[in-house]
C-alpha cells in the first residue's frame, strides 16, 4: 500500500510539473508580427481629398453667388431709389437698412407714406447662384414641368385704403400658366372668367369678373406699359379676397395689388416703367373705381352672391352632419344607461319609447289628414 500511494504522488507530481511549463510556454510565447504596410502615398486618401475639394468649391461658390446676388439687388434697388424717394414718405426699414436680407437670394425692400395706399413690399428674388445644388434640382425639375424655372425677378405687394376703390378681383397673366394659377387661387377660380383682350399681347389673358371692367381697368397707361415690358412683364393681379379658401367668407378683405417682373442684370433701369406702375396703379383704381356704373356693379353683385350659396351649402351640410353625430352620440350613450338597468326598469323604458313612437305616428296620421 505505501509503494502504490508513493507511485500516484510521483505521477501527480509529474502532470502537474508539465501542465506547468506548457502553461508558462504559452504564457510568455512572442506574438506572430502582423503584415502593416510601410508606405502611405496619396493614392490611399484619394476619397478624403475629393471630398475636401468638394466642400471647398461649394463653400467658394456659396460666396461668390451669394455676392453677386448682393450686387445685383443693391443696383436694382440704387437704380430705383431715386424715384421711389419721390413717391413715398418713407423708403426702407425704421433701422435706416434700405434693402433687407432674408437670404443669400431674397431681399425685401419697404415703402409706406403714399396716398390711396397704407404700404407697399418688393420682394427681390433672384437665381440661387449661391446654391448650386438648389440650382441643378430646379433646373432637372423645370426640365420635367414640375417647377418653373428659377430666375431674377421682383414682386411688389401694395395694401390699398380700404376706401380708395370698390372690392374686386382682375388678372393679367401670361397664356402660358394661366390654367394652373387659376386652379390654385381661390380668388381667380371663384371670381373670375379667362379671356383674350384686344389691348395686350397675344401671350397674355385677363381673368377678371366681368368684361366692362377690364375694358376700364386696361385703358391708357395700364395695358401700355404691359405691351412695353415684353417678357419681363409675369402677371399683374388686383383682388380684394385670400388666395386660399377662408373656412367662412368675410364681407371685406385687404385690398391688394401684386405685380411680378423679371430684372435685367445689365440694365437695372429697363424694369422703371413697370416700377412707376406700381406706384400709380393705386392712383388708378382711385379715379375709376371708386364708383362703378350699374352694369359692373350687378355683374360683382352677382359673383360674390354665387360664392356665398356655396359656402351656406356647405356650412349647411356641415350642420348636418354635426346635428346627426349628436344623435347618434345621445343614443348610444342613451342605450349603455339602459344595458345597465334592472330587467324590470329596462321593460318601463321600453314601454316609455313605444308610447312615443306611437303618438309620432298619430300626429302623422291627423297631418296627411
Amino acid at each position: 500500500m505505501i509503494r502504490v500511494g508513493s507511485s500516484l504522488a510521483a505521477v501527480a507530481l509529474f502532470v502537474s510539473t508539465a501542465l506547468a511549463e506548457t502553461k508558462d510556454d504559452q504564457t510568455f510565447q512572442p506574438p506572430t508580427p502582423l503584415p502593416y504596410p510601410t508606405k502611405v502615398s496619396v493614392k490611399d486618401f484619394l476619397f478624403e481629398i475629393a471630398m475636401l475639394c468638394f466642400f471647398a468649391a461649394y463653400i467658394a461658390i456659396w460666396y461668390v453667388g451669394g455676392n453677386k446676388n448682393l450686387a445685383i439687388a443693391k443696383k436694382w434697388t440704387g437704380a430705383q431709389l431715386e424715384y421711389l424717394r419721390t413717391q413715398f414718405a418713407h423708403v426702407g426699414d425704421n433701422a435706416g437698412n434700405t434693402l433687407v436680407k432674408d437670404s443669400p437670394n431674397e431681399y425685401v425692400l419697404y415703402t409706406t407714406g403714399r396716398r390711396n395706399m397704407k404700404f407697399a413690399h418688393w420682394f427681390v428674388t433672384l437665381y440661387p447662384r449661391n446654391d448650386i445644388t438648389t440650382a441643378i434640382a430646379n433646373q432637372v425639375l423645370a426640365l420635367a414641368g414640375w417647377e418653373k424655372p428659377a430666375k431674377d425677378h421682383v414682386t411688389a405687394t401694395v395694401t390699398l385704403d380700404d376706401s380708395s376703390s370698390e372690392g374686386f378681383v382682375f388678372a393679367v397673366l401670361p397664356e402660358a400658366t394661366s390654367k394652373e394659377l387659376r386652379a390654385d387661387r381661390f380668388d381667380l377660380k371663384k371670381f373670375t372668367k379667362t379671356s383674350q383682350h384686344s389691348k395686350l399681347p397675344k401671350n397674355l389673358v385677363v381673368s377678371c369678373e366681368s368684361s366692362d371692367l377690364a375694358d376700364l381697368l386696361l385703358e391708357g397707361k395700364v395695358a401700355d406699359v404691359i405691351r412695353e415690358a415684353g417678357d419681363a412683364f409675369n402677371s399683374l393681379i388686383i383682388t380684394c379676397y385670400p388666395t386660399v379658401a377662408p373656412e367662412s367668407l368675410k364681407e371685406s378683405y385687404p385690398q391688394t395689388v401684386t405685380v411680378d417682373f423679371d430684372i435685367n442684370s445689365s440694365d437695372a433701369k429697363a424694369s422703371s416703367g413697370l416700377v412707376q406702375l406700381v406706384c400709380e396703379l393705386p392712383d388708378i383704381l382711385s379715379a375709376r373705381c371708386r364708383n362703378f356704373k350699374p352694369e359692373i356693379k350687378n355683374k360683382l353683385r352677382k359673383n360674390r352672391e354665387e360664392v356665398l350659396k356655396e359656402y351656406a351649402k356647405i356650412h349647411a351640410e356641415e350642420r348636418a352632419e354635426e346635428l346627426a353625430k349628436k344623435k347618434a352620440d345621445a343614443k348610444k350613450a342613451e342605450e349603455e344607461r339602459v344595458r345597465k338597468l334592472s330587467p324590470a326598469e329596462q321593460r318601463k323604458w321600453e314601454e316609455k319609447e313605444r308610447a312615443k313612437e306611437l303618438k309620432k305616428s298619430q300626429k302623422k296620421r291627423v297631418k296627411k289628414a
